[in-house]
Order: structure tokens, then C-alpha cells, then sequence
């Protein structure tokens, strides 16, 4: 996942993009590492029953991923919550 997004944000600043826009309908409340979000990707496709904590750990951690890849990228990111 991480390999995709990076090329995707890169394809993009090559185009010249410079601002990304990121809805969040809530935030999450858990800072999640790279092996939680593995593991809620995981019980999601397995067809397991995702929880609050699954989804906050997931959504955090691509958040910091792709600020990352953006700052990286020169791409200002505009959340919206």
C-alpha cells in the first residue's frame, strides 16, 4: 500500500500538483504503527469485524504516511474534519 501511494503522490508533484485535500468524517483517536494498520487491512479483507481502535490506528497511520510522501513531494496538505 505504502509503495502505491508514494508513486500515485509522486506521479502527482510531477504534474505539478501542489495541494492534496483529505476529508475526514472523524479522527482518529490512536496513533497506529505500521503492523496495526497491517493488521486492520487484514481482518477488514478477511471479512472480520472491524473496530473503532482498527480504524483509528489505520487512518492514523496513513495520515502520517502521506504527510510524509507529500512534505517530501513539496505538496501542502489541506485536511478537512
Amino acid at each position: 500500500m505504502e509503495e502505491f501511494l508514494a508513486k500515485r503522490i509522486k506521479f502527482f508533484a510531477d504534474n505539478s500538483c501542489k495541494v492534496s485535500d483529505i476529508s475526514l468524517t472523524t479522527l482518529p483517536c490512536t496513533m497506529g504503527t505500521k503492523n496495526d494498520a497491517d493488521e486492520a487491512l487484514k481482518a477488514v479483507v478477511a471479512g472480520e469485524a472491524d473496530n473503532k481502535k482498527q480504524v483509528s490506528d489505520y487512518t492514523s497511520y496513513l495520515l502520517v504516511f502521506v504527510a510524509k510522501e507529500y512534505a517530501k513531494n513539496d505538496i501542502a496538505q489541506q485536511l478537512h474534519m
